[in-house]
């Protein structure tokens, strides 16, 4: 097994947090990033860099991608993990 397999096996779940690039935007800029490092995180949340990359690294379907834009959508989130921790462990 290579290094690479090794670590993708400790992981039983990946969570691929997404939003909307004016919320992306605002949060980066609030955060003090650079244009150019905010222009790099935009191309890549269009893209779907990040959750393309998780689903090509990881075992079919243990990517889960959720919605990120408000406190409600964390809530949310939070909320979905618990249940899929909860239905691993009985």
């Amino acid at each position: 097994m290579t290094d690479a397999a090794c670590v993708r096996s400790w992981f039983d779940l990946v969570v691929v947090l997404q939003t909307d690039n004016t919320v992306l935007y605002e949060r980066l800029q609030k955060r003090g990033y650079k244009e150019k490092k905010i222009t790099e995180n935009i191309d890549c949340e269009i893209f779907g860099v990040v959750l393309e990359e998780a689903r090509e690294s990881y075992a079919e379907g243990i990517v889960m991608a959720m919605v990120s834009e408000s406190v409600e959508d964390m809530e949310r989130n939070v909320a979905a993990v618990q249940a899929w921790l909860g239905a691993r462990t009985v």
